[in-house]
């Protein structure tokens, strides 16, 4: 993948213009397994006293939460205000909101028991 079409990927993701399913699945559900793998990694290669790395980490973990979580937002809402869309994909597009809603409830949840 060019560079151009990386950023037009994360673009396009932020701004809801993937299919929620893409978005939902690839974008929230795969990143949110590879980020535990990579957290997993992360945690048994970095010692506790290596707080620049432990907060670098961080900060890239919650970056990719943000944008996982907003471009599945904004995918559904325009599932829901779509005229054309059936009842199913109407229902699913409110189970993905639900779900973000939770996830976002549970990270800041998680982020502030850190501090």
């Amino acid at each position: 993948m060019r560079t151009n079409s990386i950023t037009r990927y994360i673009k396009d993701h932020w701004n809801g213009e993937l299919t929620l399913r893409r978005s939902f699945f690839l974008n929230g559900v795969l990143l949110y397994l590879l980020l535990v793998i990579l957290t997993l990694a992360v945690d048994s290669i970095v010692t506790v006293s290596n707080q620049s790395v432990i907060a670098a980490y961080m900060i890239l973990f919650l970056m990719a939460m943000i944008w996982s979580l907003v471009g599945i937002a904004r995918a559904a809402i325009k599932v829901l205000l779509a005229a054309n869309v059936g009842l199913l994909r109407k229902a699913g597009a409110l189970i993905a909101i639900i779900v973000v809603a939770r996830s976002a409830v549970a990270l800041v949840s998680d982020l502030r028991n850190l501090l």
